[in-house]
């Protein structure tokens, strides 16, 4: 930050004098605001097909809630000159060390939107790869994504003596050199965006091994391979990561920007594969789905069994609704799993796909 400290000197036309705080505020609120959206569609599908929450949900809503955060100090940052060129900004105010401490709160809260964000997805692989060799692969990006994520949120604290000088440059005292920052932060930049491809190819060798339609077995390859933009989103980070130490204040605004952008494009992509509920209306052909590998016979005649002790219970069969037939399809999928899972050790393939 100690770039940042420039005496302000006489306008000079041939500077430039543009500002990126619209820019900042529509493209951090928008994707807030559109992550926040898939959020709760995809809590909705999970509550409403009785799927129940788990904690690769908690992680998501929990990395939602710090880059909204991270977005509330970002837009004060931009009330106190943040999206400026450094020369249009009062270098010697005394709100200045307020700027740059609110600066550092806005990358510090991305920071953990961005790791608890990966590690949801990562959960959720947990859960639906059987392999065990593959599980301690997922653990270990987990681990070291966090630990790395964790440690540069700390060394945006730690790195002046004493910490105060971090946002106030003007005290005495000594900090680290620069370029050692930059280098970290690119390197645990792409250490995630690596992380979120193999996260992302992973579901390509599980579902290739499993048994399930080749049409479905599509839909979730690419849905589930969308973190890549996530990948893609964290790398990009190093071409703006030598912001930090330059000396033009409006250059951090790219990545400050990738930095939210990072954890909402992995909210987004993890949620996508969960919405697919929401573009097909269960049917009885695609609830018998659920039950692969059960004695057709016997779900049949379950099926209809369930069919007539709805209608006694709705008590006017003549006016079977669509609402009633998707409730009576929840209980015909729940009675199949149940047989399924009856007859065979576990849940096959392409219900453990289907169901997360």
């Amino acid at each position: 930050m100690d770039s940042y400290v420039v005496s302000r000197d006489v306008a000079d036309d041939t500077r430039p004098h543009n500002t990126l705080i619209v820019h900042f505020n529509a493209i951090i609120w928008s994707l807030t605001a559109l992550s926040g959206v898939v959020l709760v569609l995809r809590t909705y599908c999970k509550i409403t097909r009785q799927r129940g929450l788990w904690w690769d949900d908690h992680f998501m809503t929990a990395a939602w809630i710090t880059i909204a955060i991270s977005c509330v100090f970002g837009s004060i940052s931009t009330t106190m000159g943040f999206g400026r060129h450094t020369w249009d900004i009062d270098m010697e105010s005394p709100d200045h060390p307020k700027l740059l401490l609110i600066m550092n709160m806005t990358g510090f809260w991305s920071l953990f939107g961005a790791a608890w964000s990966k590690t949801s997805f990562a959960i959720t692989l947990l859960r639906l790869t059987p392999a065990t060799k593959v599980k301690w692969l997922i653990w270990f990006l987990i681990v070291t994504v966090n630990v790395g994520l964790y440690l540069a949120a700390i060394f945006m604290w730690v790195q002046c003596n004493p910490p105060k000088k971090v946002w106030n440059p003007n005290m005495e005292g000594t900090c680290w050199d620069g370029s050692k920052i930059v280098i970290y932060n690119s390197w645990i930049s792409v250490w995630s965006g690596l992380a979120d491809i193999v996260l992302a190819i992973i579901p390509w060798w599980v579902l290739s091994r499993a048994a399930m339609h080749f049409k479905e077995q599509i839909g979730l390859l690419i849905c589930m391979s969308l973190g890549v933009f996530a990948g893609c989103t964290s790398i990009a980070k190093i071409i703006t990561m030598r912001a930090i130490t330059g000396n033009d204040m409006i250059n951090v605004v790219p990545l400050n920007i990738l930095g939210i952008a990072e954890a909402q494009v992995t909210i987004i992509a993890a949620s996508i594969p969960v919405l697919r509920a929401l573009l097909r209306a269960p049917n009885a052909t695609r609830a018998k789905s659920y039950a692969y590998g059960t004695n057709h016979n016997t779900v049949k005649t379950n099926t209809s069994q369930i069919r007539r002790e709805y209608r006694d219970l709705d008590g006017d069969a003549d006016n079977y609704s669509t609402t009633e037939l998707t409730q009576l399809e929840k209980v015909i999928v729940t009675t199949e799993i149940n047989q399924a899972t009856t007859q065979k050790n576990g849940m096959t393939d392409e219900e453990s796909w289907r169901r997360f």
